[in-house]
């Protein structure tokens, strides 16, 4: 470091003894004239002046710049000031809505909204904070508002305004106003969710069904969770069918893989039911048994009334050797047993299914049909287990 140093001052001395030298034998001549105005001079003086006249140039640009930066701390509309206020709408805004301070929160989120120059999401949350204090003609005017100055954020603006829809109960507007924005953005995920609850509150099956290759599309759900979706949408056209040639006609819109899935044959078959053709629903679930034995299908069948129940039962009885020792088949035959007035065989079953499994409802039927065949003590006290069950189930306890 020294040497370095000690190098460095040679060199200084050296170029000074130079310039000193280079000064003294050639001084050089300037002369300017300007009017009745004489300059002269050595070329040396000329140069230390203009050095001068820049050094003092300079110092006042600093000097200056010094004195307007003071200017902003005290100036009000100063850029510094604006930002800082702007800064502090923001920061007490967003405090404010997250305390559920409401009218605050509005004050200054809507002056963020005005002077900031990214100003989407405090005019959303200023909307939102109008919506619980009941200013709705003051969010839906600030949302009017970010239409018109930010034509580009258009989609979160919608979404923004069906949750305010939704919280007004306004259902229809809500599903309108997201299947209106669902035409430009169906690979949106936010947006065909926000839809797929909407339809699902209105139940708009229909609309449903029609949203389930969006739904795949965008596979924010996973591929079984979107395949319940669309089934639930199915069985509820199905619930919703008001006429047999109706509710025909929805099951033959439906693919081959739904009318093998259990819960949509059962939603089919009950519709039947209701409609006055319960035969139809007996032979489409005999079917179904026939090719894959479905307790859920079997107890269904079980609860059919059936023009002839012996034969009934000896049919399922075939198809509880597929399933010998689940506990609601069993429940399911001893079911079929009671239409068919085999007491004895109907409490066989009850009771077999209780030895696998017990339920209240079992004990519940088993106790009916003890009672009816004059053994009511025996009910009693199954009736009894059975509620002690159902109070265990359910979590409840008896002072």
């Amino acid at each position: 470091m020294k040497k370095r140093t000690f190098l460095l001052l040679l060199i200084a001395i050296l170029l000074a003894a130079g310039l000193g030298m280079l000064v003294v034998e050639h001084q050089g001549y300037v002369l300017i004239t300007w009017k009745n105005i004489r300059f002269e001079s050595t070329l040396w003086v000329f140069l230390a002046c203009i050095a001068v006249l820049l050094a003092g140039l300079y110092l006042l640009r600093m000097l200056a710049c010094a004195v307007l930066a003071s200017l902003g701390w005290v100036n009000p509309w100063s850029a510094r000031n604006r930002k800082k206020r702007l800064d502090e709408a923001v920061n007490q805004g967003m405090l404010e809505f997250s305390r559920g301070n409401w009218q605050p929160a509005l004050r200054q989120l809507s002056h963020a909204a005005k002077t900031s120059p990214q100003p989407l999401p405090y005019i959303l949350a200023a909307a939102r904070a109008a919506e619980k204090l009941q200013q709705r003609d003051t969010a839906d005017q600030l949302l009017e508002e970010a239409r018109t100055r930010l034509p580009e954020s258009d989609l979160a603006i919608i979404l923004c305004q069906a949750e305010l829809y939704q919280q007004r109960g306004q259902q229809e507007q809500a599903q309108q106003l997201l299947q209106n924005a669902q035409r430009h953005n169906s690979e949106n995920p936010e947006l065909i969710e926000r839809l797929y609850h909407v339809l699902l509150d209105n139940r708009d099956w229909g609309g449903l069904i029609g949203l389930v290759p969006d739904l795949y599309k965008i596979k924010s759900l996973s591929e079984g969770e979107v395949k319940a979706i669309e089934q639930r949408a199915w069985q509820g056209r199905l619930q919703a069918a008001g006429d047999l040639q109706q509710l025909n006609k929805v099951w033959n819109t439906m693919s081959s893989s739904l009318h093998r899935n259990a819960s949509t044959v059962l939603a089919y078959c009950s519709q039947l039911i209701t409609l006055g053709h319960a035969g139809e629903a007996e032979g489409l679930l005999r079917q179904q048994l026939e090719q894959n034995v479905d307790v859920a299908l079997l107890q269904a069948y079980a609860q059919i009334p059936h023009a002839d129940p012996e034969r009934a039962l000896q049919t399922a009885e075939g198809w509880l050797r597929q399933v010998p020792d689940d506990a609601m088949a069993l429940f399911a035959l001893g079911r079929l047993a009671v239409q068919a007035r085999q007491w004895g065989r109907a409490r066989d079953y009850y009771q077999s299914s209780l030895e696998r499994r017990p339920t209240p409802q079992v004990y519940a039927e088993l106790a009916r049909l003890l009672n009816q065949m004059g053994d009511y003590k025996t009910g009693n006290e199954l009736l009894a287990t059975g509620i002690r069950l159902l109070e265990r189930q359910n979590g409840d306890r008896i002072d």
